[in-house]
């Protein structure tokens, strides 16, 4: 009992620096694009900006897994949360595109030591039959991050300017560091920092271990061996394309062709911004709710695919919902039903790969997985709004929903195969 109780403070604590780590990240998402002009920025910096912590992520979080594996989690995943800080206060002296690019690309790396470092050390202290709680805690942790931090950073940044703002995050992302190096324990077995002694840690050094361990012809071997891991990083790219990537990125301008600058809701008046923001908001909240629920259901219900395919039903029904006119009242709906589904496949999924991965082999599977997941993220707005030039935004969800209609047959298939071979033999 003690012991369960130290996994979920773990837990907590982890997901808590994690959350303190995105105060400066999230701010500048949100305050960016209208400070850039006072900043000396053009808005194609601004995209360059927003978007180079996600490029560096793609083989950030592989690498940060495999280092992991080698070096255990806490020393890494502590050093992401500290220099996180530090990119944070970059931007509050930052005076020129260079200086803020270089904290943009240093979070980036940051970024895949904490979000890697937290699922591994969630798949160490979880078993098959609690892993899939743990990943919805660190999902809802991360949500509810996506929801408080660009609202509090912004009216941080009304109130105190830009500059002194995001020292204040700084110092939130400090807060988190000192929680984590506290109290955070080496959870790879084997991997305490203070019993490692030198031999050993020249040892997993070598860098002639790594390509035998890790030759492509072995890697490729080793993913035909195991196709849930494969079939898993396929539907979280999918995911993140369809949800995170099409339709969070453009239901504000969803909004502004659907209804124009102001929306009429029950006789009172809401600016189209507000109500965008709005929705970003409902989005983050409802998955956080959905991955903390969801996680617990596929401890329970005796296979995680069922729960995967009812994600993914869920979000086909509400990106078909976008493709039709409708009410204010519905728009909301269609957008928490795309949520809750982002909310399943973000706790599933991961404790999906933890349960088949090798404990010598987690970090880099899980730095696999968010690589994944990064690249969905990154595809879904660029191809999103190109294809804007050619056809409507109701046919580029559509897309979206077909996207998510592959996650559902796939989940389907893979639950089909896993009740087959469980079947006993006559």
């Amino acid at each position: 009992m003690a012991t369960k109780v130290r996994e979920r403070l773990l837990l907590l604590i982890v997901g808590l620096a994690m959350m303190l780590s995105l105060s400066g990240d999230l701010t500048l998402y949100a305050v960016l694009p209208i400070y850039a002009p006072t900043l000396g920025l053009g808005l194609g910096q601004v995209g360059i900006l927003l978007s180079a912590n996600r490029l560096v992520r793609l083989l950030g979080n592989p690498l940060a897994g495999m280092l992991m594996d080698n070096w255990g989690r806490r020393r890494l995943f502590l050093w992401g949360v500290g220099l996180g800080a530090m990119s944070t206060l970059s931007y509050a002296v930052s005076s020129r595109f260079w200086h803020f690019l270089l904290g943009r690309l240093l979070w980036g790396l940051c970024w895949s030591l904490i979000y890697v470092g937290a699922y591994s050390m969630m798949a160490d202290v979880t078993a098959p039959d609690n892993r899939g709680q743990g990943s919805g805690v660190l999902q809802a942790f991360f949500f509810v991050g996506m929801a408080a931090n660009p609202l509090l950073g912004g009216i941080m940044v009304d109130w105190l300017g830009f500059r002194s703002a995001f020292i204040v995050c700084a110092l939130t992302a400090a807060l988190g560091f000192v929680i984590a190096y506290w109290t955070v324990p080496e959870t790879l077995p084997g991997g305490d920092a203070h019993s490692l002694g030198a031999e050993r840690a020249r040892s997993r050094l070598r860098i002639a271990r790594w390509p035998r361990r890790w030759h492509p012809s072995l890697v490729i071997r080793w993913l035909a061996l195991r196709t849930d891991i494969v079939a898993a990083a396929l539907l979280y790219v999918l995911s993140a394309f369809a949800g995170d990537g099409i339709v969070m990125s453009t239901i504000s301008l969803y909004v502004k062709r659907q209804y124009g600058d102001t929306i009429s809701l029950n006789g009172l008046v809401l600016p189209v911004a507000l109500v965008g923001g709005s929705l970003l908001a409902l989005r983050a909240l409802v998955s956080a709710a959905a991955a903390l629920v969801s996680g617990r259901l596929s401890d329970r219900g005796g296979s995680r695919w069922l729960t995967t395919g009812c994600g993914g039903a869920i979000g086909v029904a509400g990106m078909a919902l976008l493709t039709l006119e409708r009410s204010p009242t519905l728009l909301a709906a269609s957008v928490a039903m795309v949520a809750l589904s982002g909310g399943v496949l973000g706790a599933v999924l991961p404790a999906l790969v933890a349960d088949q991965a090798a404990t010598e082999q987690r970090g880099a599977v899980m730095g696999g997985l968010m690589s994944a997941g990064a690249f969905g993220s990154f595809v879904g707005p660029f191809m999103g709004y190109s294809l804007l030039a050619v056809v409507s935004l109701k046919q580029v969800y559509l897309i979206s929903a077909l996207a998510m209609a592959v996650v559902l047959v796939i989940s389907g298939l893979l639950l089909m195969i896993q009740a087959q071979s469980s079947r006993p033999r006559l």
